[in-house]
Protein backbone atom coordinates (compact mmCIF):
# COMPACT_ATOMS: atom_id res chain seq x y z
CA UNK A 1 0.00 0.00 0.00
CA UNK A 2 1.44 3.45 -0.93
CA UNK A 3 0.45 6.05 0.95
CA UNK A 4 0.48 9.66 -0.32
CA UNK A 5 2.14 12.37 2.21
CA UNK A 6 1.53 15.92 2.02
CA UNK A 7 2.64 17.97 4.87
CA UNK A 8 1.40 21.47 3.35
CA UNK A 9 -2.23 21.23 4.63
CA UNK A 10 -0.17 20.40 8.15
CA UNK A 11 1.94 23.02 8.10
CA UNK A 12 -1.01 25.35 7.22
CA UNK A 13 -2.72 24.54 9.78
CA UNK A 14 -0.32 24.86 12.72
CA UNK A 15 0.52 28.28 11.43
CA UNK A 16 -3.00 29.40 11.81
CA UNK A 17 -3.01 28.12 15.39
CA UNK A 18 -0.05 30.15 16.07
CA UNK A 19 -1.00 33.58 18.17
CA UNK A 20 -0.14 36.59 16.57
CA UNK A 21 3.07 38.29 18.25
CA UNK A 22 2.34 42.11 18.53
CA UNK A 23 4.69 44.37 17.32
CA UNK A 24 5.23 46.13 20.43
CA UNK A 25 7.00 42.64 22.06
CA UNK A 26 9.11 42.02 19.14
CA UNK A 27 10.56 45.54 19.18
CA UNK A 28 11.18 45.19 22.66
CA UNK A 29 12.38 41.77 22.27
CA UNK A 30 14.95 43.25 19.60
CA UNK A 31 16.05 46.17 21.71
CA UNK A 32 16.76 43.48 24.59
CA UNK A 33 18.77 41.41 22.13
CA UNK A 34 20.71 44.97 20.79
CA UNK A 35 21.80 45.87 23.90
CA UNK A 36 22.98 42.17 24.40
CA UNK A 37 25.24 42.08 21.71
CA UNK A 38 27.13 45.49 22.40
CA UNK A 39 27.51 44.16 26.09
CA UNK A 40 29.42 41.03 23.94
CA UNK A 41 30.78 43.26 21.96
CA UNK A 42 32.43 45.16 24.71
CA UNK A 43 33.43 42.11 27.07
CA UNK A 44 35.08 40.85 24.47
CA UNK A 45 37.14 43.71 23.42
CA UNK A 46 38.41 44.78 27.11
CA UNK A 47 39.83 41.14 27.22
CA UNK A 48 41.14 41.97 23.65
CA UNK A 49 42.92 44.79 24.50
CA UNK A 50 44.02 43.42 28.13
CA UNK A 51 45.99 40.08 26.13
CA UNK A 52 47.41 42.56 23.60
CA UNK A 53 48.68 45.85 25.56
CA UNK A 54 49.45 43.58 28.83
CA UNK A 55 52.79 44.78 30.01
CA UNK A 56 53.04 47.14 26.65
CA UNK A 57 51.35 49.95 27.84
CA UNK A 58 50.13 51.84 30.99
CA UNK A 59 46.54 50.97 32.10
CA UNK A 60 45.49 54.59 31.16
CA UNK A 61 45.84 54.37 27.35
CA UNK A 62 44.61 50.64 27.57
CA UNK A 63 41.40 52.19 29.20
CA UNK A 64 41.31 55.11 27.14
CA UNK A 65 41.26 52.97 23.94
CA UNK A 66 38.75 50.53 25.23
CA UNK A 67 36.37 54.08 26.52
CA UNK A 68 37.01 54.87 22.79
CA UNK A 69 35.50 51.86 21.14
CA UNK A 70 32.79 51.39 23.60
CA UNK A 71 31.27 54.76 22.83
CA UNK A 72 31.55 53.82 19.10
CA UNK A 73 30.18 50.53 19.87
CA UNK A 74 27.13 52.16 21.86
CA UNK A 75 26.25 54.91 19.30
CA UNK A 76 25.94 52.67 16.65
CA UNK A 77 23.50 50.14 18.92
CA UNK A 78 21.52 53.44 19.59
CA UNK A 79 21.03 54.38 15.81
CA UNK A 80 19.99 50.82 15.68
CA UNK A 81 17.52 51.14 18.21
CA UNK A 82 16.08 53.93 17.25
CA UNK A 83 15.68 52.20 13.75
CA UNK A 84 13.65 49.80 15.47
CA UNK A 85 11.31 51.68 17.37
CA UNK A 86 10.32 53.06 14.06
CA UNK A 87 12.89 56.83 14.07
CA UNK A 88 13.14 59.05 11.14
CA UNK A 89 17.44 59.15 11.12
CA UNK A 90 17.75 60.33 8.40
CA UNK A 91 17.57 64.52 9.54
CA UNK A 92 19.65 62.92 12.93
CA UNK A 93 22.20 61.52 10.37
CA UNK A 94 22.56 65.07 9.11
CA UNK A 95 22.70 66.73 12.40
CA UNK A 96 25.64 64.14 13.75
CA UNK A 97 27.48 64.71 10.18
CA UNK A 98 27.68 68.28 10.56
CA UNK A 99 28.49 68.19 13.77
CA UNK A 100 31.41 65.72 13.24
CA UNK A 101 32.49 68.21 10.48
CA UNK A 102 32.43 70.84 12.87
CA UNK A 103 33.93 68.90 15.95
CA UNK A 104 36.74 66.99 13.17
CA UNK A 105 37.71 70.81 12.25
CA UNK A 106 37.90 72.04 15.62
CA UNK A 107 40.30 69.48 17.22
CA UNK A 108 41.97 68.19 14.02
CA UNK A 109 45.64 68.15 15.50
CA UNK A 110 43.94 65.87 18.83
CA UNK A 111 42.35 63.92 17.13
CA UNK A 112 45.44 63.65 14.39
CA UNK A 113 47.26 62.34 18.14
CA UNK A 114 44.56 60.02 19.06
CA UNK A 115 44.68 58.02 15.68
CA UNK A 116 48.20 58.12 15.59
CA UNK A 117 48.45 56.88 19.07
CA UNK A 118 45.76 53.85 18.45
CA UNK A 119 48.06 53.03 15.08
CA UNK A 120 51.29 52.73 17.79
CA UNK A 121 49.32 50.95 19.70
CA UNK A 122 48.96 48.06 17.66
CA UNK A 123 52.14 48.50 15.67
CA UNK A 124 54.35 48.63 18.70
CA UNK A 125 57.68 50.62 17.04
CA UNK A 126 58.63 50.80 21.23
CA UNK A 127 57.35 49.88 24.74
CA UNK A 128 57.33 51.45 27.98
CA UNK A 129 61.64 51.24 29.02
CA UNK A 130 62.87 50.78 25.37
CA UNK A 131 65.73 53.22 24.51
CA UNK A 132 64.99 55.26 21.78
CA UNK A 133 66.51 58.27 20.05
CA UNK A 134 63.92 60.80 18.67
CA UNK A 135 63.81 64.28 17.25
CA UNK A 136 67.63 64.80 18.67
CA UNK A 137 66.77 63.40 22.16
CA UNK A 138 67.65 60.28 23.66
CA UNK A 139 66.32 58.87 26.33
CA UNK A 140 64.14 55.78 28.04
CA UNK A 141 60.01 55.88 26.92
CA UNK A 142 58.19 56.40 30.58
CA UNK A 143 54.79 56.55 29.28
CA UNK A 144 52.62 56.21 26.39
CA UNK A 145 49.70 57.49 26.54
CA UNK A 146 46.73 58.12 24.07
CA UNK A 147 47.60 61.91 22.74
CA UNK A 148 51.55 61.55 23.67
CA UNK A 149 54.95 59.88 24.72
CA UNK A 150 56.84 60.98 27.41
CA UNK A 151 60.31 60.16 27.16
CA UNK A 152 62.99 60.90 30.43
CA UNK A 153 66.40 61.84 28.93
CA UNK A 154 69.79 61.19 30.05
CA UNK A 155 69.93 64.49 31.63
CA UNK A 156 66.64 63.71 33.85
CA UNK A 157 64.47 65.75 32.03
CA UNK A 158 60.96 64.53 31.12
CA UNK A 159 60.00 65.68 27.46
CA UNK A 160 56.41 64.92 25.76
CA UNK A 161 56.03 64.68 22.55
CA UNK A 162 52.80 64.17 20.34
CA UNK A 163 51.83 60.82 19.23
CA UNK A 164 51.51 62.40 15.93
CA UNK A 165 54.81 63.72 15.50
CA UNK A 166 56.32 60.31 16.48
CA UNK A 167 54.78 58.82 13.79
CA UNK A 168 55.78 61.36 11.59
CA UNK A 169 59.12 61.17 12.64
CA UNK A 170 62.14 58.62 12.36
CA UNK A 171 62.52 56.78 15.72
CA UNK A 172 65.45 54.64 16.16
CA UNK A 173 64.88 51.84 18.94
CA UNK A 174 67.63 50.52 20.41
CA UNK A 175 66.49 48.14 22.36
CA UNK A 176 64.31 46.61 19.44
CA UNK A 177 67.54 43.77 18.31
CA UNK A 178 68.88 43.33 22.13
CA UNK A 179 72.03 44.39 21.14
CA UNK A 180 73.83 47.69 19.78
CA UNK A 181 76.57 48.89 17.70
CA UNK A 182 79.19 51.31 19.42
CA UNK A 183 81.09 53.40 16.76
CA UNK A 184 84.16 55.55 18.00
CA UNK A 185 86.81 57.35 16.32
CA UNK A 186 90.44 57.80 17.64
CA UNK A 187 93.06 59.73 15.39
CA UNK A 188 97.18 58.46 15.57
CA UNK A 189 100.10 60.42 14.38
CA UNK A 190 100.98 60.13 11.01
CA UNK A 191 104.48 58.86 12.08
CA UNK A 192 102.49 55.72 13.81
CA UNK A 193 101.97 52.53 12.21
CA UNK A 194 98.11 52.44 11.43
CA UNK A 195 98.62 48.62 10.77
CA UNK A 196 100.07 47.94 14.22
CA UNK A 197 97.69 50.83 16.00
CA UNK A 198 94.63 48.74 14.63
CA UNK A 199 95.59 45.28 15.65
CA UNK A 200 96.18 47.03 19.59
CA UNK A 201 92.61 48.54 19.24
CA UNK A 202 91.56 45.06 18.24
CA UNK A 203 93.35 43.84 21.04
CA UNK A 204 91.73 45.80 23.61
CA UNK A 205 88.40 45.93 22.24
CA UNK A 206 88.25 41.89 22.90
CA UNK A 207 89.32 42.14 25.97
CA UNK A 208 86.47 44.18 27.84
CA UNK A 209 83.57 42.29 29.15
CA UNK A 210 80.99 44.11 27.17
CA UNK A 211 81.69 43.55 24.03
CA UNK A 212 80.11 40.96 22.20
CA UNK A 213 82.29 37.97 20.26
CA UNK A 214 79.73 37.76 17.83
CA UNK A 215 79.77 39.63 15.69
CA UNK A 216 83.44 40.26 16.44
CA UNK A 217 84.67 44.10 17.29
CA UNK A 218 86.83 45.53 14.74
CA UNK A 219 89.23 48.85 13.69
CA UNK A 220 89.43 50.08 10.53
CA UNK A 221 91.71 52.63 8.85
CA UNK A 222 89.06 55.22 7.80
CA UNK A 223 90.77 58.76 6.83
CA UNK A 224 93.79 60.38 6.28
CA UNK A 225 92.94 63.99 8.23
CA UNK A 226 94.51 66.88 8.54
CA UNK A 227 96.16 66.12 11.44
CA UNK A 228 95.64 62.34 12.12
CA UNK A 229 94.95 59.10 10.81
CA UNK A 230 91.85 58.11 11.58
CA UNK A 231 90.87 54.58 13.12
CA UNK A 232 87.34 53.74 13.06
CA UNK A 233 86.17 51.18 16.48
CA UNK A 234 82.93 49.12 16.05
CA UNK A 235 82.30 46.80 18.55
CA UNK A 236 78.35 45.81 19.87
CA UNK A 237 77.73 45.49 23.51
CA UNK A 238 74.80 42.77 24.52
CA UNK A 239 71.18 44.08 26.51
CA UNK A 240 71.96 47.75 25.69
CA UNK A 241 71.49 50.35 28.35
CA UNK A 242 72.99 53.60 28.33
CA UNK A 243 75.07 53.51 31.38
CA UNK A 244 76.46 49.98 29.22
CA UNK A 245 77.35 52.22 26.60
CA UNK A 246 78.92 55.08 27.94
CA UNK A 247 81.08 52.59 30.28
CA UNK A 248 82.19 50.25 27.61
CA UNK A 249 83.58 53.64 25.42
CA UNK A 250 85.51 55.32 28.69
CA UNK A 251 86.83 51.91 29.48
CA UNK A 252 88.17 51.19 26.11
CA UNK A 253 89.27 54.84 25.18
CA UNK A 254 91.32 54.58 28.67
CA UNK A 255 92.85 51.60 27.83
CA UNK A 256 93.75 52.64 24.60
CA UNK A 257 95.30 55.45 25.19
CA UNK A 258 97.53 53.51 27.81
CA UNK A 259 98.14 50.83 25.03
CA UNK A 260 99.59 53.72 22.64
CA UNK A 261 101.55 55.62 24.82
CA UNK A 262 103.37 52.18 26.45
CA UNK A 263 103.94 51.08 22.25
CA UNK A 264 104.69 54.70 21.69
CA UNK A 265 102.01 55.75 19.03
CA UNK A 266 101.40 59.55 19.55
CA UNK A 267 97.39 60.52 19.43
CA UNK A 268 97.96 64.03 17.92
CA UNK A 269 96.04 67.25 19.52
CA UNK A 270 96.05 70.76 18.23
CA UNK A 271 98.95 72.94 18.95
CA UNK A 272 100.64 75.83 17.73
CA UNK A 273 103.55 77.51 16.98
CA UNK A 274 104.60 81.29 17.56
CA UNK A 275 107.03 82.73 15.10
CA UNK A 276 108.29 86.37 15.52
CA UNK A 277 109.58 88.22 12.68
CA UNK A 278 113.21 89.68 14.09
CA UNK A 279 113.37 92.34 11.83
CA UNK A 280 110.33 94.00 12.29
CA UNK A 281 108.89 92.54 15.08
CA UNK A 282 105.64 90.65 13.62
CA UNK A 283 104.08 87.37 15.27
CA UNK A 284 102.38 85.06 13.38
CA UNK A 285 100.34 81.79 14.97
CA UNK A 286 100.95 78.90 12.86
CA UNK A 287 98.63 76.06 13.61
CA UNK A 288 99.70 72.84 13.19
Amino acid sequence: MIYNLDFEPVLNNILQNIPQIPPLIVRAISIIVIIVVAFALTTILRSSLRKLTEGKVRKHFRRTVFRIFQLIIWIIALFIILGVLGVNLTGLLAGAGFMGIVVGLAAQETLGNVVSGLIMMFSRPFEIGDWIEISDYSGIVEEISIIYTVVRTFDGELVSFPNQMVSSNEVDNKSRTGRLRVRETIGIDYEADPSKAKEIAEEELKKHELTMENPAPRAVVDELADSSVNIILLFWIDDPAPYKRREARSDIITSLKKRYEEEGIGIPFPHRELIQHEKRGWKFDKEG
